[in-house]
């Protein structure tokens, strides 16, 4: 498994990615009921939109990630109706009943941070001015990069959890539940951002905007 506290620092090639072109018409609001009964004069031209997108995007992606692993204690107190649980980890202590259902019997928990880099902040911030169709589209074109680029983080952390006898929980970001945007703060404490060139404003939103960060909760495997 990942050593405690090191940070380590993914990067790959924005044609590694993927395009997930069905899940970027849904951020679109295409319904999926849509999708499989074929193809309606609204879906094509809105998948003829995102493949554009993808066209013009993919070559600008620059995903990077960075993630590091740390010892977690969880206390847990209330009733079964109203209950919360303080977390603390690397000093912090983060109190939410959200956050302390997700990591349950978790031991270890990884705080990753990961973006796809600032010229996709640009190129939608150019559309959005001038052609606001496309601008959307390559906003929903964007989350899907995003999203599928975290999720082959996750799945390469899965594979060496279970190598080691371990299990990983869904990731949880920040700006979720109860668990506030303040808990940012926390993530641009302990990982060097600025490495992936990813900052963060005084409303607590991170810049590039196509960037996320996670709690991902460690248990081990019961036998």
């Amino acid at each position: 498994m990942i050593e405690e506290a090191r940070v380590f620092h993914h990067s790959a090639n924005g044609f590694s990615l993927t395009p997930d072109i069905k899940e970027a018409c849904r951020y679109l609001g295409v319904k999926r009921t849509d999708m499989v009964r074929g193809e309606t004069t609204v879906l094509e031209e809105t998948r003829n939109l995102v493949l554009e997108s993808v066209k013009e995007l993919q070559p600008l992606l620059h995903p990077q990630c960075l993630y590091a692993r740390f010892p977690l204690a969880t206390e847990t107190y209330g009733t079964q109706e109203s209950c919360a649980s303080t977390l603390t980890f690397a000093g912090f202590t983060v109190t939410s009943k959200d956050l302390g259902v997700n990591l349950k019997n978790c031991f270890s928990v990884i705080l990753m941070a990961a973006t796809i880099g600032p010229q996709v902040d640009a190129l939608i911030q150019r559309y959005g001015k001038i052609n606001p169709a496309k601008g959307a589209a390559m906003q929903a074109t964007a989350a899907m990069f995003i999203e599928s680029y975290v999720d082959s983080i996750n799945h390469m952390l899965k594979r060496e959890a279970l190598s080691q006898g371990m299990v990983l929980h869904p990731r949880y970001s920040p700006g979720y539940g109860d668990v506030s945007l303040e808990v940012q703060n926390i993530f641009f404490s302990l990982l060097p951002c600025t490495k992936i060139g990813l900052s963060l404003t005084d409303t607590l939103f991170m810049i590039p905007e196509k960037s996320v960060t996670a709690f991902i909760g460690i248990e081990h495997k019961n036998e």
